[in-house]
């Protein structure tokens, strides 16, 4: 019986990690998510930007200062690591149930430093 338990330990502990891991990876995606998700539901409500540069929450805000109903659909941006241009993950922003804007935002765990670091017009190409 020893060596049967000695052959199937390894393969059950490397099993057992891979589950850890990829249970984790799934866990961390949907907190970021959600983080995203409430961070741009308080910009678009005229809330706190964190990192945001001025000239773009400003142009987010005009772009959406008529709009009262509207619904965020938050998708993975880039991938990889979030550089300060790159986006970890795109809010489109949907009005009347049709994209109306999309937000490049970058996460970060500390919510003043997450930013919005473009926007633009599903549709047509980059705005700012």
């Amino acid at each position: 019986m020893r060596p049967l338990t000695r052959r199937l330990f390894f393969p059950v502990v490397i099993l057992v990690i891979a589950g850890f891991l990829t249970w984790n990876g799934r866990h961390r995606r949907a907190t970021e998510m959600a983080a995203m998700e409430a961070f741009a539901s308080q910009v678009v409500s005229g809330g706190a930007a964190g990192a945001t540069e001025p000239v773009l929450e400003q142009a987010v805000r005009r772009r959406l200062a008529d709009r009262r109903a509207y619904t965020l659909e938050v998708r993975e941006g880039d991938g990889g690591p979030a550089p300060d241009g790159a986006a970890s993950h795109v809010v489109m922003v949907r009005v009347d149930g049709l994209a109306f804007l999309g937000l490049r935002c970058r996460y970060d765990s500390d919510p003043d430093r997450m930013a919005i670091v473009g926007m633009f017009e599903p549709g047509a190409g980059a705005v700012e």
